[in-house]
């Protein structure tokens, strides 16, 4: 009578023990990333003030327990990234450092508050030519920012808008480029950002004054050369405060105004519109230069000395020489200039050697028409040169002006 009692409870007592270990098993550890905003050391571990993904701020005790005494809580700072495994207690379990891939770029989740950080109000560009300009402004130096870019926005903003101003820029070429230099080569260590780098207003960028700091003045040079690169060299129409505010975005990581979509579909409609613009322009010059090759052409075979070949080939002989002619498929040695009608030196050898099936029509026929040791001048029809398509050198439909000697024939 008294034994099943006991029995009874000890199961009980058993199952319920049992219930409660394998709850404690059970225990949840959630993964939370955190942007840390102050750190101090204390007795157990770390203090730390951290924002997490949803942009509430908490503080979180870092103890030096089973699997976090190894962790470097002396690393831990102002702009620390860590993932957290939280257990349903509220206890932090597992600590990982994540900073240098989120500086680099690598780690997705941006903080609601590094998102807040802006310049001026920026006003979502409508046009064509202010789409693409903040677009490849954002495009152009967030592959640099990948690579470890940094800059001063302020004095960066001010290159960019100087670079198409008509004033006194705040420093000249001969005093920025050199510094540039340094800093591209890599023997200069860049600066870090923070957000008092940032403007509020143009005004505040126009008012800049000269800086001794070597690293304002390298973002000085570089917003300045980038944009007079892109205008001057590649033909590129942009509205400087709209590339600079997709500058500032990029590298400052600043929530931008357009989605990615009406970026990349905005630098895609402007390169339409150039590659039309360019399809138009050699379209005119193509025309332009064979009415100018034929008219000289024309006047040309006039002349006593010139001799033109059944291909329409016209050519002077400059020194005469009674040595061997190749054929057409002869390897030949040579000394040529290659010049426009204005006399514009082209492309240059002395002593190379080349079969002639390998070269433009008619510089072979005039080769096989040579001697040995002779010199000529000839005229090519741009029927028989690079014709009109022209190479990334040589405009379509130009008129080539060869100066030949003849070396050797290649045996």
């Amino acid at each position: 009578m008294i034994k099943r009692p006991i029995l009874f409870f000890l199961l009980i007592a058993i199952l319920t023990a049992g219930l409660f270990a394998g709850g404690s098993k059970e225990e949840v550890t959630q993964t939370t990333p955190v942007y840390v905003h102050s750190a101090a050391m204390i007795k157990k571990g770390c203090l730390i003030s951290a924002e997490n993904e949803n942009g509430s701020i908490k503080d979180y005790t870092l103890e030096k327990k089973k699997k976090t005494k190894k962790f470097p809580f002396e690393n831990i700072q102002k702009g620390s990234v860590l993932i957290l495994g939280i257990s349903d207690k509220g206890n932090v379990l597992t600590i990982e450092d994540k900073t240098e891939e989120f500086n680099n770029e690598t780690y997705t989740i941006v903080f609601p508050s590094l998102k807040k950080e802006t310049i001026w109000e920026v006003e979502k560009p409508v046009e064509l030519i202010e789409r693409f300009s903040y677009a490849y402004g954002n495009q152009f130096f967030l592959s640099n920012a990948s690579q470890g870019l940094t800059f001063n926005a302020k004095y960066l903003i001010r290159g960019i808008f100087d670079s198409v101003a008509e004033r006194e820029n705040l420093y000249t070429a001969d005093t920025f480029m050199p510094i540039l230099e340094s800093y591209m080569k890599g023997e200069k260590q860049m600066g870090s950002i923070d957000s008092s780098m940032l403007p509020q207003s143009i005004d505040e960028v126009l008012a800049l004054e000269k800086s001794e700091n070597e690293f304002d003045i390298y973002s000085y040079g570089l917003g300045y050369y980038f944009t007079i690169y892109f205008i001057a060299y590649s033909g590129i129409e942009l509205d400087a405060q709209r590339f600079a505010e997709g500058a500032v975005t990029a590298i400052y990581k600043v929530e931008p105004v357009m989605t990615e979509e009406e970026i990349m579909g905005s630098i895609e409609e402007y390169y339409n519109v150039l590659k039309a613009r360019q399809e138009e322009m050699l379209a005119e010059l193509s025309k332009f230069n064979l009415q100018e090759a034929e008219s000289f052409l024309e006047e040309n075979k006039k002349l006593d000395d010139v001799i033109t070949t059944e291909s329409g080939l016209q050519y002077v002989i400059n020194e005469k020489s009674e040595g061997e002619m190749p054929t057409l498929e002869s390897t030949v040695n040579v000394d040529y200039r290659l010049t426009d009608l204005n006399g514009t030196v082209l492309d240059e050898n002395k002593g190379i050697s080349f079969n002639l099936s390998s070269v433009v029509p008619g510089f072979a026929e005039a080769v096989s028409l040579m001697h040995v040791g002779e010199k000529i001048t000839c005229y090519i029809h741009p029927s028989l040169g690079y014709g009109e398509y022209g190479t990334a050198s040589i405009e379509p439909n130009l008129l080539l002006v060869f100066d030949i000697t003849l070396n050797s024939i290649e045996k």
